[in-house]
Protein backbone atom coordinates (compact mmCIF):
# COMPACT_ATOMS: atom_id res chain seq x y z
CA UNK A 1 0.00 0.00 0.00
CA UNK A 2 -0.21 3.55 0.63
CA UNK A 3 1.69 3.58 3.93
CA UNK A 4 4.51 6.11 4.01
CA UNK A 5 7.98 4.90 4.94
CA UNK A 6 10.43 6.78 7.15
CA UNK A 7 14.10 6.36 6.26
CA UNK A 8 15.29 9.23 8.47
CA UNK A 9 16.60 6.81 11.16
CA UNK A 10 18.38 3.99 9.31
CA UNK A 11 19.07 0.84 11.28
CA UNK A 12 22.75 0.26 12.04
CA UNK A 13 23.78 -3.34 12.68
CA UNK A 14 27.08 -3.72 14.51
CA UNK A 15 28.96 -6.99 14.20
CA UNK A 16 30.25 -8.51 17.44
CA UNK A 17 33.86 -7.64 18.22
CA UNK A 18 36.45 -10.27 17.32
CA UNK A 19 37.96 -11.37 20.61
CA UNK A 20 41.06 -13.37 21.42
CA UNK A 21 42.20 -15.35 24.43
CA UNK A 22 45.96 -15.75 23.78
CA UNK A 23 46.49 -18.64 26.21
CA UNK A 24 44.35 -21.74 26.71
CA UNK A 25 46.14 -22.82 29.92
CA UNK A 26 47.58 -20.89 32.86
CA UNK A 27 49.00 -21.89 36.21
CA UNK A 28 47.57 -20.42 39.39
CA UNK A 29 49.11 -16.98 39.84
CA UNK A 30 49.90 -16.41 36.16
CA UNK A 31 48.34 -13.63 34.06
CA UNK A 32 47.44 -12.88 30.45
CA UNK A 33 45.80 -10.00 28.59
CA UNK A 34 42.62 -10.61 26.60
CA UNK A 35 42.16 -8.88 23.24
CA UNK A 36 40.85 -6.33 22.61
CA UNK A 37 42.42 -4.81 25.68
CA UNK A 38 40.29 -1.65 25.53
CA UNK A 39 37.03 -0.30 24.12
CA UNK A 40 34.67 -2.56 26.06
CA UNK A 41 34.10 -4.58 29.20
CA UNK A 42 35.37 -8.08 29.98
CA UNK A 43 33.73 -10.41 32.50
CA UNK A 44 34.65 -13.92 33.61
CA UNK A 45 32.18 -16.81 33.86
CA UNK A 46 33.74 -18.46 36.96
CA UNK A 47 35.54 -16.02 39.25
CA UNK A 48 36.79 -18.85 41.48
CA UNK A 49 39.01 -19.93 38.55
CA UNK A 50 40.15 -16.55 37.20
CA UNK A 51 39.59 -12.86 37.76
CA UNK A 52 39.58 -10.15 35.10
CA UNK A 53 40.35 -6.47 35.68
CA UNK A 54 40.14 -4.47 32.47
CA UNK A 55 41.54 -7.10 30.11
CA UNK A 56 44.09 -8.53 32.57
CA UNK A 57 43.25 -12.10 33.61
CA UNK A 58 44.74 -13.62 36.77
CA UNK A 59 44.45 -17.38 37.33
CA UNK A 60 43.28 -17.90 40.93
CA UNK A 61 41.95 -21.47 41.22
CA UNK A 62 42.04 -24.83 39.49
CA UNK A 63 39.35 -25.41 36.84
CA UNK A 64 37.83 -24.19 33.56
CA UNK A 65 36.28 -20.82 32.72
CA UNK A 66 35.40 -18.60 29.76
CA UNK A 67 35.13 -14.85 29.24
CA UNK A 68 32.47 -12.48 27.90
CA UNK A 69 33.09 -9.14 26.20
CA UNK A 70 30.66 -6.29 25.57
CA UNK A 71 31.93 -3.60 23.20
CA UNK A 72 31.13 0.13 23.31
CA UNK A 73 28.07 -0.46 21.07
CA UNK A 74 26.63 -3.01 23.51
CA UNK A 75 27.42 -5.98 21.28
CA UNK A 76 28.36 -9.07 23.25
CA UNK A 77 30.89 -11.75 22.40
CA UNK A 78 31.88 -14.89 24.27
CA UNK A 79 35.17 -16.72 23.98
CA UNK A 80 34.62 -20.07 22.32
CA UNK A 81 37.68 -21.57 23.99
CA UNK A 82 37.84 -22.18 27.70
CA UNK A 83 40.75 -21.32 29.95
CA UNK A 84 42.19 -24.26 31.90
CA UNK A 85 43.83 -23.19 35.17
CA UNK A 86 46.25 -25.73 36.62
CA UNK A 87 47.56 -25.89 40.19
CA UNK A 88 51.18 -25.28 41.09
CA UNK A 89 52.95 -28.46 42.22
CA UNK A 90 53.29 -29.05 45.95
CA UNK A 91 56.91 -29.53 46.99
CA UNK A 92 58.86 -30.23 50.15
CA UNK A 93 62.33 -31.12 51.39
CA UNK A 94 62.77 -34.00 53.85
CA UNK A 95 65.73 -32.39 55.72
CA UNK A 96 66.37 -28.72 55.02
CA UNK A 97 69.63 -28.24 56.96
CA UNK A 98 72.69 -30.42 56.19
CA UNK A 99 76.48 -30.17 56.22
CA UNK A 100 78.70 -29.79 53.14
CA UNK A 101 79.04 -33.10 51.32
CA UNK A 102 75.76 -34.59 52.56
CA UNK A 103 72.50 -35.09 50.68
CA UNK A 104 68.80 -34.59 51.24
CA UNK A 105 65.65 -35.46 49.30
CA UNK A 106 63.06 -33.15 47.76
CA UNK A 107 59.61 -34.29 46.67
CA UNK A 108 58.14 -35.02 44.16
CA UNK A 109 60.75 -37.40 42.79
CA UNK A 110 59.16 -38.02 39.35
CA UNK A 111 57.06 -36.28 36.72
CA UNK A 112 59.08 -33.13 36.17
CA UNK A 113 62.34 -31.30 36.58
CA UNK A 114 64.09 -29.46 39.42
CA UNK A 115 66.41 -26.45 39.43
CA UNK A 116 68.51 -24.94 42.20
CA UNK A 117 68.35 -21.18 42.63
CA UNK A 118 72.03 -21.28 43.71
CA UNK A 119 73.81 -24.36 42.33
CA UNK A 120 77.08 -23.21 43.95
CA UNK A 121 75.46 -23.92 47.35
CA UNK A 122 73.52 -27.09 46.47
CA UNK A 123 72.53 -28.96 43.32
CA UNK A 124 69.40 -30.99 42.73
CA UNK A 125 68.73 -33.68 40.12
CA UNK A 126 65.37 -34.46 38.51
CA UNK A 127 64.79 -37.23 41.07
CA UNK A 128 64.91 -34.56 43.81
CA UNK A 129 68.30 -35.62 45.21
CA UNK A 130 69.98 -32.56 46.75
CA UNK A 131 73.77 -32.45 47.17
CA UNK A 132 75.20 -29.85 49.57
CA UNK A 133 78.32 -28.24 48.05
CA UNK A 134 79.26 -25.16 50.07
CA UNK A 135 77.97 -23.20 53.09
CA UNK A 136 75.00 -20.94 52.44
CA UNK A 137 71.30 -21.05 51.61
CA UNK A 138 69.28 -21.71 48.48
CA UNK A 139 65.82 -22.76 47.34
CA UNK A 140 64.61 -25.10 44.61
CA UNK A 141 61.82 -24.95 42.03
CA UNK A 142 60.05 -27.93 40.47
CA UNK A 143 58.29 -27.84 37.07
CA UNK A 144 55.64 -30.44 36.24
CA UNK A 145 56.05 -32.13 32.84
CA UNK A 146 52.28 -32.65 32.64
CA UNK A 147 51.05 -29.08 33.25
CA UNK A 148 54.31 -27.11 32.76
CA UNK A 149 53.42 -25.31 36.01
CA UNK A 150 56.30 -24.45 38.32
CA UNK A 151 56.12 -24.69 42.08
CA UNK A 152 56.70 -21.79 44.37
CA UNK A 153 60.28 -21.96 45.71
CA UNK A 154 60.84 -24.57 48.41
CA UNK A 155 61.54 -23.61 51.97
CA UNK A 156 65.10 -22.35 52.44
CA UNK A 157 67.72 -25.08 52.27
CA UNK A 158 70.73 -24.39 54.50
CA UNK A 159 74.18 -25.89 54.00
CA UNK A 160 76.39 -25.76 57.10
CA UNK A 161 80.16 -26.05 56.98
CA UNK A 162 81.43 -29.47 57.95
CA UNK A 163 82.85 -29.96 61.44
CA UNK A 164 86.35 -28.61 62.03
CA UNK A 165 88.56 -31.14 63.79
CA UNK A 166 91.67 -29.95 65.55
CA UNK A 167 94.29 -32.04 67.29
CA UNK A 168 97.19 -30.75 69.35
CA UNK A 169 98.94 -33.97 70.43
CA UNK A 170 101.77 -35.96 68.93
CA UNK A 171 101.71 -36.05 65.17
CA UNK A 172 102.86 -39.67 65.12
CA UNK A 173 101.20 -42.54 66.98
CA UNK A 174 101.96 -46.23 66.94
CA UNK A 175 99.33 -48.94 66.83
CA UNK A 176 97.93 -49.41 70.31
CA UNK A 177 98.98 -45.93 71.56
CA UNK A 178 96.51 -43.24 72.56
CA UNK A 179 96.92 -39.52 72.37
Amino acid sequence: GNCPSDNSNPLVVNAPQTINMPESELCIGETMTLLPSSGGTWTVVYDTVATVVGALVTAVGEGLTAFNYVDANGCASTTSAQLQVNPRPNVNINVDNVCVGLTSQANPTTGGSWISNDPDIATINNNGLITALSPGTTTFVYTSSLTTCSSNPTETFTVEPGPIISYSGDSTLCIGETA
